[in-house]
Parts: structure tokens; sequence; C-alpha cells
């Protein structure tokens, strides 16, 4: 039965994950491309051996058990039949890479050819050790405090970049859930920034000025923002660049890499978004 509650899209987001706006994804699905049939038969089971391939405990491997093996490729299936959650993942990728963040790639779950989620491949495999930012130890939190409000701080150039345009990112879609699901990575005693993920939650409150990222957070104020533009030398480019960005050229390339649409309350939604957000941002000196 549908159901359609007498609120705006963000709140129906938020507080009506059953409103058909959000949950019906038949309108958001025109001729899909770039997706995965989700079947049974290539369901990982958690057991320990299969963990330590992933490169999780077996807990968290339990908690959220939902991995996949697709193209021979270990991936994980984020179960989300919710159209906001869907587009907004998809548009944080597109603005990561406009920005030059490391993120994962893509592609829609699909069951019996309707969308119930995304699915992407694992990344915490790598030549570098990823761990849970909520472990990291206040040396490193110091460290990347250090990283982008002094110029004097030596580091690779590339990762102040990288943590300079991440923080940016976060508070420019708001991003307010990245509390157990964040990462870091250390590579011979060096930070590295692993490819971001899990951005279901954006794109919903302008007025959030800041992220909870337990490593990677910076609160905006007039006087915070007048700190980094003194001392990050990355810093005024960036925000130069979020100011041009273009929602609209977002939207139309999500379009086009995955043949999804976005329904016309969907465009108003985002566009009012970027406009507000880009606004408050003047207020805080930007």
């Amino acid at each position: 039965m549908e159901k359609l509650y007498d609120c705006s899209l963000a709140d129906a987001a938020i507080m009506h994950s059953d409103d058909s706006r959000i949950a019906d994804t038949s309108l958001i699905s025109k001729d899909l491309i770039n997706k995965v049939e989700i079947k049974d038969e290539d369901k990982i089971y958690a057991k320990d051996a299969s963990a330590n391939t992933i490169g999780i405990s077996l807990e968290d491997m339990k908690k959220h058990d939902s991995w996949y093996m697709v193209d021979g490729k270990q991936c994980y299936f984020k179960y989300k039949p919710n159209n906001m959650a869907i587009l907004n993942e998809l548009l944080c990728v597109e603005l990561s890479k406009y920005l030059g963040v490391p993120t994962i790639e893509y592609r829609i779950a699909t069951k019996q050819n309707k969308i119930v989620g995304l699915i992407s491949e694992n990344f915490l495999t790598h030549d570098y050790d990823c761990i849970k930012s909520i472990y990291a130890p206040r040396n490193l939190i110091r460290m990347i405090r250090k990283i982008l409000t002094d110029y004097k701080f030596e580091c690779d150039p590339i990762t102040r970049k990288q943590i300079t345009a991440l923080i940016l990112r976060n508070f420019y879609a708001s991003l307010f859930d990245r509390i157990e699901n964040s990462y870091y990575g250390i590579k011979n005693s060096k930070i590295i920034v692993p490819p971001t993920h899990d951005f279901e939650s954006a794109f919903l409150d302008f007025t959030i000025d800041g992220s909870v990222d337990p490593l990677f957070s910076y609160t905006f104020t007039p006087e915070s923002v007048k700190l980094l533009m003194d001392n990050n030398p990355y810093f005024a480019d960036y925000v130069n660049a979020l100011k041009e960005y273009n929602m609209l050229v977002a939207m139309s390339s999500v379009e086009e890499k995955y043949g999804v649409v976005f329904p016309n309350e969907f465009v108003e939604h985002y566009c009012n978004y970027d406009e507000n957000k880009k606004e408050f941002m003047k207020t805080l000196g930007f």
C-alpha cells in the first residue's frame, strides 16, 4: 500500500523510510547499467577463514553479514532499498572524485531486476594496515590536526591535500554518521587515506558545521575557517572548488553512469541543499 507523508523529502528520509518517495526504488530505476544481481549462491558466510581474507574480525563480519563473491572479487552488499540513501551514496562518490578524495566505487545491487541497494569491492585488504578510526591513538589525532592547521609541519603533500579535501567534503555533504565505519591506513608509520565510503545520510541538513568522524573531524566556525585559510596551503583552493561545484552536473553524471533517474522532487531537494549550504558557508567566513 502506497504511503505518502505530509513532509519534506528530507524529513521523510530521516523519519519515514516507508514513505513511497523513499521506499519505492522503481522511481529511480530507468535503464540500469553498472549493476549486479544479488544471488544467494554468491554469499560469503561468516567464518574465521573468510573474515581473515576480508580483513575484518569475525564479530564484525557477523554484525554486517552481507559479503558476496562477485566476478571473483570480495564485495560488500549494502541492502538499502531507500532512494535517498542510494542517491546520496552515488552523489558523494562523484563529490569525492571531484575533490580528489579516495573513494570506493559502487554498483547498483538488484534482485529480480529491482533495486535493493548498492555493492562495492572490499577495500580493507591492501599493502597497508586498515584500522577503524575509533581506535586511533591520541598522538595520531594530534598529528592530523597539525597536518590541517600547521603548514610548517612536514608531511606528504598528497596526504595533506586529501585530508583537507576530506574534511571539506564531509562538511559540504553534512555527513554526521561516520563514527563506527570510518577507517585510516598506516604504512611504514605514515598515515594513508583509504577509499572512503558510507554516505547514505548525506545532503539532509545543510546547517551541520562539521563531521563526527573520530579521526578526520573538524568543526567550522569563522575562527576555525580563518585558521585554515592562514595555515593550510591547500584549503582556499578546495573551498573555491566547492563554491564552483555544480550539483546538476553531478546528478547528470550519476544518471549516465548507473542508468538511474532523479525524480523532480529529488532534483529540487539537492539543488536547494546546494544553494543553502553555500549560503551557510558564507556565514562561516568561507
